[in-house]
């Protein structure tokens, strides 16, 4: 906290002495510096402070997309999502190419259950960047809202190649297969969600109250062993070394984990996951990462 107030400090005098300048690059600097301080007083959850300086940066430079972004973003935690949209519109007016202001209007669509334009902003952020693990993320979710459960399953698996170590996304896309009745896919997910330290019994029934309630809404009849996930207990669920193994072998076939985090998921070290490879018809140069790890060091052995 000390060091944010001085944060504002500085951004006030650097703010008094700037402003008697009136160059173009001090008044970007000028820009600069308010945004500097509305991003501060938003992250202690001044929000109307915030959205002062924000309104000083717009009057001071009206054509700077990042000033309208940050104000949408303040907007929406203060729950005008309607406002937070307007101000991420006139963003992508000047910056149309201003991924983070689609994605960020992607999601108050989606808290507004604008599914379809949602789905139309994530789109155009992963165009824009296809490497956007979130984005992926954000339009499984609009395409599950909207009962496109496929296609959500899509974007999860997505989502799960480019953040592997996201463990909250196996448990998303598991739910997503309990509701079009893929056991074996939904058991595996939960499971790997649950040896990543996510309560899936705690999360299930936060979402959707209990298991009746779940069955009725989707209209399927969940099988014992996944109730048994979903249970609420005590002490941590027990999996065994053999299931954690035959699970990590099966992301590592399906090229979502490397052999270094499927070994990590199973509980083993690389070299002996490498090593039960075999049991399973499987090759340690299974994934393009692993394959180009081992050459990057191989290449590194030759020249030492």
């Amino acid at each position: 906290m000390l060091q944010l107030n001085q944060e504002l400090a500085l951004a006030s005098f650097n703010f008094s002495f700037a402003y008697t300048d009136n160059t173009l690059s001090a008044k970007r600097d000028i820009v600069e510096i308010l945004n500097t301080r509305g991003i501060a007083h938003a992250e202690k959850g001044e929000y109307n402070l915030a959205i002062d300086e924000f309104n000083k940066a717009v009057e001071k430079d009206p054509c700077y997309a990042g000033s309208y972004c940050n104000r949408g973003i303040t907007y929406y935690l203060k729950g005008e999502h309607e406002k937070a949209i307007e101000d991420y519109n006139t963003a992508i007016k000047h910056k149309p190419g201003y991924a983070e202001a689609y994605y960020n209007r992607g999601g108050a669509c989606l808290i507004k259950h604008d599914f379809k334009q949602a789905i139309k902003d994530f789109t155009t952020v992963i165009e824009l960047n296809p490497d956007y693990a979130e984005a992926y993320s954000h339009r499984g979710n609009a395409y599950h809202y909207k009962g496109e459960l496929n296609k959500a399953i899509t974007d999860y698996s997505q989502a799960i190649v480019l953040k592997p170590k996201v463990a909250k996304s196996y448990y998303t896309r598991g739910e997503a297969w309990l509701c079009i009745g893929k056991w074996e896919e939904a058991q595996r997910d939960l499971t790997a969600a649950i040896l990543q330290g996510v309560d899936v019994a705690e999360t299930f029934h936060n979402t959707h109250d209990n298991v009746a309630a779940f069955e009725k809404k989707t209209g399927v009849k969940l099988p014992e062993d996944i109730m048994d996930l979903l249970t609420p207990r005590q002490e941590p669920l027990e999996i065994d070394k053999e299931t954690r193994i035959a699970l990590a072998m099966k992301y590592y076939e399906n090229e979502e984990l490397s052999s270094g985090l499927a070994a990590r998921l199973a509980g083993v070290s690389r070299e002996e996951f490498w090593y039960l490879m075999g049991n399973y018809g499987l090759s340690p140069f299974g994934t393009a990462e692993d394959l180009r790890t081992e050459l990057e060091n191989a290449r590194k052995s030759s020249h030492q």
